[in-house]
């Protein structure tokens, strides 16, 4: 399976300082479980206002990681969630960032080894 990854813009915006960089990748594995649980309660609990705050939250973090195949969907999903509209579209959304962030953590988790 390829990465999902993409370091590059953190290793930009660090210059070289890995200690840094990977400072930032354990605030990313820390964090962002806690951010997906409060993403999956909010959306069971339809409190859209609440999801929509919860994943602008979490787009910096993702930038940061390069989860590029995730930017859209979080924008969207955001977007959705202001409205309160097409529920089903949310829960296909909300599964998406879950799946997906949960393999960037595997994958970062796999890559803080070699620090």
């Amino acid at each position: 399976m390829a990465n999902i990854i993409d370091l590059s813009y953190l290793e930009k915006v660090c210059e070289g300082d890995t200690e840094f960089m990977k400072e930032m990748i354990e605030a990313f594995i820390d964090t962002i479980p806690e951010n997906l649980t409060e993403m999956q309660s909010a959306h069971d609990a339809a409190d859209w206002p609440l999801l929509a705050r919860i994943v602008h939250k979490m787009k910096p973090s993702i930038a940061f990681m390069g989860i590029e195949e995730l930017k859209a969907n979080v924008l969207e999903l955001e977007a959705l969630a202001k409205e309160g509209k097409k529920p089903a579209e949310i829960k296909v959304l909300v599964n998406k960032v879950d799946g997906t962030t949960t393999q960037a953590i595997a994958e970062l988790s796999e890559l803080l080894k070699t620090f």
